[in-house]
């Protein structure tokens, strides 16, 4: 009996020191299971940096793109096969998951969703799981111009609660600065059209979650937190404004420049009518009517100056000038330019002669009044 005891015994023993060794073991080679949670599992903190980006939010290009230099295309609305899901460990790379030249918009991604709301840079793995609880994802090219980006923040804050913006540098370019994304399909553009926006998210959000209030627990690149409303679901998705009405965008006026430009390059000007009211043209309409009120006035005063309406009721500064193409040698028809040239010799010899007709008509008046006296002494 006490020798079937200790065979037991030696054999409890060698599997116990196994089962020990094999522990120590994992708890060597896994030491961040006992530093937050077993092996490879997400929770939105740590292991974070294998999905960011080098230089995801700067503008690697020369400068950052103007209004001017955005090529105004059609928008590309496109929705793809749904990916099988399933949530990808923390320690695994996800990017390469996702189809190449696409905008990532269903599949794998990582456990822990984002906070809603704008992010200076949000990864694909965690806006994807956005996307299944329901969100709407709004992207743009760290070139693309601020006006543009103002335009579709405004969008996305009044569209809904569920939001992400973010700045995203692969695929997006200057044909497709921004795009919008939704579980299973991306609308990609080159100008904001808020009333297009809005239809395209309310025909295509079709999400199992999409009425669930909850938010996720990634939150770093947070710029700004978008709270859920006080009561639950989102039967308000995207609806139409007032202001969508105005034209926000730049494409139509972009498209319309250089379509004026080339038809002017070309002879044709059929489109200079349809030219919109700019500040500048507005500027050179002010200078315009200033400069036609100066003239105005500086003919007003030469005339009142040189007093052109008494001369004109004597008719000689007229007849003068009248007289200057009767000469043997004129021709027929009247030189306009010597008239103009001769003009102010004729009106300075008219101003002449009538101070002469006027001190003539002095001397005349003194004369004759001396006549008056000697007649008077002779009479007396």
């Amino acid at each position: 009996m006490s020798k079937i005891f200790a065979v037991n015994a030696s054999y409890y023993w060698k599997w116990f020191t196994v089962t020990l060794l094999y522990s120590i073991n994992i708890m060597i080679t896994n030491q961040d299971a006992f530093t937050y949670g077993a092996p490879g599992i997400d929770e939105s903190q740590h292991g974070i940096d294998i999905d960011l980006i080098p230089n995801a939010t700067k503008c690697m290009e020369k400068a950052k793109w103007t209004t001017q230099d955005i090529l105004p295309s059609p928008p590309i609305k496109a929705c793809y096969p749904r990916t099988r899901t399933w949530h990808v460990g923390i320690k695994e790379t996800i990017d390469d998951l996702y189809p190449s030249d696409q905008i990532p918009n269903s599949g794998p991604h990582r456990e822990a969703w984002a906070v809603f709301g704008e992010y200076d840079y949000l990864p694909p793995g965690r806006y994807v799981h956005n996307l299944e609880h329901g969100g709407v994802v709004f992207l743009y090219h760290p070139c693309t111009p601020d006006e543009m980006v103002e335009q579709l923040r405004h969008v996305a804050v009044t569209c809904t609660w569920k939001y992400n913006l973010s700045k995203y540098p692969k695929i997006l370019n200057i044909t497709s600065p921004m795009a919008v994304v939704v579980y299973g399909c991306v609308y990609k553009m080159s100008y904001v059209k808020a009333s297009d926006i809005r239809s395209w998210i309310r025909h295509n959000q079709h999400s199992p979650e999409a009425n669930e209030n909850a938010q996720g627990p990634y939150s770093y690149g947070l710029i700004h937190r978008s709270d859920p409303p006080k009561e639950n679901g989102n039967s308000g998705y995207c609806p139409d404004l007032p202001e969508d009405n105005i034209d926000m965008n730049v494409s139509q006026q972009l498209t319309l420049e250089k379509k004026v430009s080339a038809d002017n390059s070309t002879g044709n000007s059929s489109l200079q009518n349809l030219r919109p009211s700019t500040p500048r043209n507005k500027e050179e309409a002010r200078w315009a009517v200033g400069s036609l009120v100066f003239l105005v006035i500086l003919l007003t005063s030469a005339i009142c100056y040189t007093r052109l309406w008494q001369k004109g009721n004597n008719g000689e500064s007229f007849a003068k000038v009248a007289n200057l193409n009767d000469s043997p040698h004129t021709d027929e028809t009247i030189d306009i330019k010597g008239i103009l040239k001769k003009l102010p010799h004729v009106l300075k010899k008219n101003r002449k002669k009538s101070r002469n007709h006027s001190n003539s008509k002095g001397a005349n008046y003194h004369l004759l009044n001396n006549d008056d006296e000697e007649s008077e002494e002779d009479q007396v």
